[in-house]
């Protein structure tokens, strides 16, 4: 597989370079980097945009799929196919040290062991008009957990006056010899009438699936059914309400690891527990905007809504657990603009969380729950001509843990209108999630657990080469955090357990580059290649004075590639036999040698070692997916094929990746 990455490599760099025929963007308008609008061309962040026609071009069910195939250095991963768990990666840490929003709403789940958001590939794409990924260390703005990063996801919304409607319907096979499998129905209303603006989204999606786990074929089916509707009113000239409602409603089967006794050991004489596990789950969020535009001052007053209910079916039929998480949030964002240059953004975040469900050492269902109460100021200016620059600074009061101060900067030096060299810093914080303070083995003193702090720093250029009609975006970073949260077996409560939640002494290091490459080739032919190299040390594995010299063999970050490459060829043949115009795309896929760890199926890798979970080394793999849509008159018949040469892979030791797919499908808007 190596050799095979070399020659497509080298295969890439050599049309890389051909004679080129490019023509520069359209300046390209971003908020994530500081809450306002803002041109991408000054702002000192990493940000990748994923825009609507990328989104519209790819024919993903899940929004998650073209994140991770548009965005360098975004790693996810899932445990089996469709609806199953998601982990998002960013800069090589879990997913739970970067928030995900969905306008403007926090999507992480209270009621998960480390409060992170598993359903971003749960996303239906046709209701996304563009997605903002923010990577670096942001905690100032975005409060704790923004550490590598913010994913801000925003939904359709009417611009134009009148009705407009689309729909889309998708059908598939499975390895070519079932029919049907996957089903998928979306339907976009968008209208718009004087001061009066709306939009609606109904969404419908089903699978027979494929098995999660490799030492089975029994299939795993998938259900996911949603809405999503907006309503905007502009009262007047510089006052107007802006309402959102999402509620996504899913049933998933899926596969309990190979082995288990009925304790924390595992061995491979134990008998393979069955295949009938299933969650019934929904989750629902709403958002209120009261927006106060008037010249140089801009207020905003936000109220979230979020809650989300897991009901988990066990093998045997048993009741696994009910699970609820809610979180509520009154939110106060204001802007001053002092001129074209200088202007304040200034915030108060209110945010309380509550969880309720029983875990081995919470026999009875009890509800907690935990506030914070921040207030953040972030100044953009301009010193020089050509610098731009930003300082942020921010107080979070939590109720449990207590006071702590996060701050961020950055700048951008735009030589030229082609060249741009940017840098931000910052450090920030991680609490506790609700399961470490009381549904673990915990600490009768939980104000001892503090937050895990973190420092990051990453420098980048953006440059358009016009010699070689090439656009090329470089960053290199380093992060780290230490405090580390976690259950080791010499951490002891008052009581004498062991495994107990607590800071402990492993540090987590990150550091590597992002490559991110755009190129229009003869024939017109558009080239675009990601590339990532992140160098991980986790001391949250080898730092544990528990190790053993099978556990871990390995430092790298769980499932975190050491080098990762996507890439993106695509071309248009106008009016194809008469008919339209006819889009083709190779899209390139490949994942460095992972480690695998804490999955409770490593324990069976090693014999003699059944009470303990090992390092297991998964092999690289590289996918091709080959989509095609064209449009005639006002439809778009489009089909793909994903995984086209049937790669088999694990995203997880004995958890498959995605097997070979073919989708096709008519869009069509009236």
């Amino acid at each position: 597989m190596s050799h095979m990455m070399l020659r497509v490599i080298v295969f890439l760099n050599l049309i890389l370079f051909l004679n080129p025929v490019f023509s520069k963007e359209i300046p390209v308008i971003v908020i994530s980097p500081g809450k306002t609008i803002q041109s991408k061309s000054i702002v000192g962040s990493d940000i990748t945009v994923v825009n609507d026609q990328q989104i519209n071009e790819a024919n993903d069910f899940f929004i998650g799929d073209i994140i991770e195939n548009t965005v360098p250095g975004m790693s996810m991963f899932q445990s089996g196919g469709y609806g199953t768990v998601t982990g998002i990666q960013m800069r090589g840490l879990p997913g739970r040290y970067s928030t995900v929003f969905i306008d403007g709403v926090k999507m992480s789940d209270p009621s998960t062991p480390d409060n992170r958001y598993y359903g971003v590939n749960q996303i239906p794409a046709d209701s996304i008009e563009r997605v903002e990924v923010l990577k670096g260390t942001h905690s100032s703005l975005y409060g704790g957990s923004a550490i590598s990063g913010a994913i801000n996801i925003y939904t359709k919304k009417a611009e134009e006056e009148g009705i407009k409607q689309s729909i889309s319907l998708t059908g598939g096979f499975d390895n070519w010899y079932t029919i049907s499998q996957e089903r998928n129905l979306n339907y976009n209303l968008l209208g718009k009438k004087n001061a009066h603006d709306f939009a609606l989204n109904l969404n419908g999606f089903f699978t027979e699936g494929q098995s999660a786990m490799t030492d089975n074929t029994e299939r795993d089916s998938y259900r996911s059914d949603g809405i999503v509707a907006k309503y905007g009113y502009q009262i007047n000239n510089s006052l107007r309400i802006e309402n959102n409602l999402s509620y996504n409603d899913t049933l998933l089967e899926y596969d309990e690891p190979t082995h288990y006794t009925g304790n924390f050991g595992q061995d491979t004489s134990s008998p393979a527990k069955a295949d009938g596990n299933s969650t019934d789950d929904y989750e629902a969020a709403y958002n209120f905007k009261l927006i106060q535009d008037n010249g140089k001052f801009k207020n905003q007053l936000i109220f979230n809504k979020f809650k989300t209910v897991r009901e988990v079916i066990s093998f045997d039929g048993s009741n696994g657990g009910n699970f609820t998480g809610n979180r509520d949030t009154v939110n106060y964002l204001g802007e001053y603009n002092f001129n074209l240059d200088t202007k304040i953004i200034y915030g108060l975040d209110n945010e309380l969380e509550r969880a309720n469900y029983k875990t081995f050492s919470i026999k009875e269902k009890r509800e907690n729950d935990e506030y914070i109460l921040s207030q953040y100021a972030d100044i953009q200016f301009r010193p020089l001509d050509k610098l731009y620059g930003t300082f942020g600074l921010r107080r979070d009061e939590h109720t449990i843990a207590g006071e702590y101060f996060t701050g961020r900067g950055t700048f951008a030096y735009k030589k030229d209108s082609n060249t741009k060299y940017r840098t931000s810093f910052g450090n920030g914080i991680r609490f506790a999630a609700l399961g470490d303070y009381f549904y673990g083995t915990n600490v009768t003193n939980i104000g001892e657990i503090t937050p895990e702090k973190s420092v990051g720093i990453d420098f980048g250029v953006d440059k358009y080469i016009e010699e070689l009609g090439l656009d090329l975006s470089l960053t290199a970073f380093l992060v780290q955090y230490d405090d580390h949260i976690a259950g080791w077996a010499s951490n002891v409560n008052e009581k004498g357990s062991t495994f107990a939640v607590k800071n402990s002494a492993g540090e987590i290091k990150n550091k590597g580059i992002e490559v991110a490459t755009g190129k229009l080739l003869p024939g017109g032919y558009n080239l675009s290649l990601n590339y990532a190299y992140t160098d991980s040390l986790d001391g949250e594995d080898c730092d544990n004075p528990a190790r053993t010299v099978k556990s871990p063999i390995d430092c790298q970050g769980v499932l975190v590639p050491k080098h990762q490459i996507s890439s993106s060829l695509k071309k248009t043949i106008d009016n194809f036999e008469g008919l339209g115009d006819l889009n083709l795309t190779l899209n390139t896929n490949y994942v460095g040698e992972r480690r695998d760890y804490g999955n409770v199926n490593t324990s069976t890798y090693h014999a003699g070692y059944s009470g303990t979970f090992h390092d297991v080394i998964l092999g690289d793999y590289i996918t091709f997916d080959i989509l095609s849509n064209i449009k005639i008159n006002d439809k778009v018949y489009f089909m793909n094929l994903k995984n086209a040469l049937t790669a088999e892979y694990e995203t997880g030791y004995m958890y498959r990746g995605q097997e070979r797919r073919l989708n096709f499908g008519i869009k069509t808007d009236f």
